[in-house]
């Protein structure tokens, strides 16, 4: 065998096990690897979105017109919403609803089933 042909089996060699290495690689990326980029992704992705809806409840967001505000996360994606009165007012009243009572709304109330009572005992 002639050194040229040596080089060339070491060659066609070479190139079987380096497709065989990467394909190996690949194979390893796609099963073991990408199910958990693909649970970061969707880890980051809800994170994203908490960030921006806490920040919305919180206040920080931008006005950008009457019906329009631009909420932003830390890393800085930016979310446009529009909504209209109707809607802003549900989301209100939903918000109100879920609160726990304030020491005040629990006192008028308290007044309120007083005044309840001592109407329905004299009338």
């Amino acid at each position: 065998m002639t050194l040229e042909e040596k080089y060339t089996e070491m060659m066609e060699r070479f190139k079987k096990d380096a497709y065989m290495a990467v394909d190996e690689a690949f194979d390893t990326i796609h099963c073991d690897m990408a199910p958990h980029l693909d649970t970061d992704t969707d880890a980051n992705v809800s994170f994203q979105a908490s960030e921006i809806v806490t920040g919305i409840l919180s206040g920080n967001f931008t006005r950008v017109d009457d019906q329009t505000v631009c909420a932003s996360s830390h890393s800085g994606i930016s979310v446009f919403i529009t909504m209209t009165t109707a809607e802003y007012d549900n989301i209100r009243k939903n918000l109100i609803d879920a609160m726990p009572a304030c020491p005040k709304d629990l006192e008028i109330q308290s007044l309120k089933d007083q005044l309840s009572r001592a109407y329905d005992r004299d009338y």
